[in-house]
């Protein structure tokens, strides 16, 4: 068996070596360009990244800058209304300094002369409204009291007439003016109530009949009033009909509220005609063996025999002084 060798020479085999070189240079060039372009894409990601981030960034810096401007602001103008605040405060506190010294120099005597001047003026304003001595007597004691504070000898003219005033006070019949007013209100209910007789006797009627033809003018005359004639035959107290029974009520109620008036106004002599008018009424039209007209008459009885003279006095001398007092520290 023959055997065949064969062999390259060098010259042959140099083309082939130069192509694989040339051809691994081309791949590493294009891996090179791969790379490059892939790296120069990454980078412009990452640099659009930063960008991104750094406008974000920018933006809120700017953000955070008007931020601590508004804040810087807002903090400037409480600083501003805070120092107007302060000021204003100085302000009122020089004013209160300035009061609390013309109130050390004499604001204080006129301030406790306005409170004499007030507890007297309400003294005479109870005694009249309500005839409460007591009351009355107790608000000039402090009004007099208010000025014996002072320790001001000029005050003693004001504490004299207040002394005088008191003294009315007390040396007035202590008449229980307020207890004679409710007794009269118990009486006005009894009066409502009060059981009047009412009653008309055909028997006690006398018919009108037409005047005959020889008849005087004045018969005439008398048959076209419009009037009733009424015999009685026995004697008074009179039947009363509804309307005058109501009538009756009203007058003695009135009676009694004018007693009433009398009372608060310090008028002793109104007083007593108001109960004798009542008590006339009340004998001259009911029938006093009643018992609630005995009841009725007897409380009236005992009104009218009450001295309700000087159960008020007139006081002002204090209040006027102080007004006196007043008027000249307002000078």
């Amino acid at each position: 068996m023959r055997t065949h060798f064969f062999s390259i020479s060098p010259l042959a085999a140099a083309p082939r070596v130069r192509q694989q070189g040339a051809a691994l240079i081309n791949l590493l060039l294009l891996l090179v360009i791969i790379a490059v372009v892939a790296g120069g894409w990454f980078g412009w990601q990452f640099f659009e990244r930063i960008s991104t981030e750094n406008q974000t960034l920018r933006e809120d810096i700017l953000a955070l800058t008007v931020s601590q401007q508004s804040g810087a602001d807002l903090l400037a103008k409480k600083n501003a209304e805070a120092a107007a605040r302060i000021e204003k405060l100085e302000v009122e506190q020089a004013v209160r300094g300035d009061t609390l010294a013309a109130l050390q120099r004499g604001g204080q005597r006129n301030w406790l002369l306005n409170e004499a001047q007030a507890l007297a003026s309400l003294a005479q304003q109870r005694l009249l409204l309500t005839s409460d001595i007591a009351s009355a007597e107790r608000l000039l004691g402090a009004a007099d009291e208010t000025l014996a504070r002072m320790n001001d000898p000029n005050m003693l003219p004001a504490r004299k007439a207040l002394a005088a005033d008191l003294e009315k006070l007390r040396g007035a019949k202590q008449v229980d003016v307020q207890g004679l007013i409710l007794q009269l209100g118990a009486l006005q209910q009894q009066v409502a109530t009060l059981t009047v007789p009412v009653q008309v006797r055909d028997a006690d009627i006398e018919e009108k009949l037409p005047p005959s033809s020889d008849a005087n003018w004045w018969q005439q005359f008398l048959y076209a009033l419009p009037v009733t004639v009424r015999r009685q035959e026995a004697p008074l107290p009179l039947p009363l009909d509804a309307v005058q029974a109501s009538t009756l009520r009203l007058y003695l109620d009135n009676a009694l509220q004018q007693a009433q008036l009398s009372l608060l106004q310090n008028k002793p002599a109104a007083f007593q005609q108001a109960i004798a008018q009542a008590r006339s009424a009340l004998r001259g039209w009911l029938n006093t063996e009643s018992s609630e007209v005995k009841h009725l008459d007897a409380s009236l009885q005992q009104l009218a025999n009450t001295n309700a003279e000087q159960a008020l006095p007139e006081i002002g001398l204090g209040l006027k002084a102080i007004k006196g007092l007043q008027a000249e520290a307002a000078q």
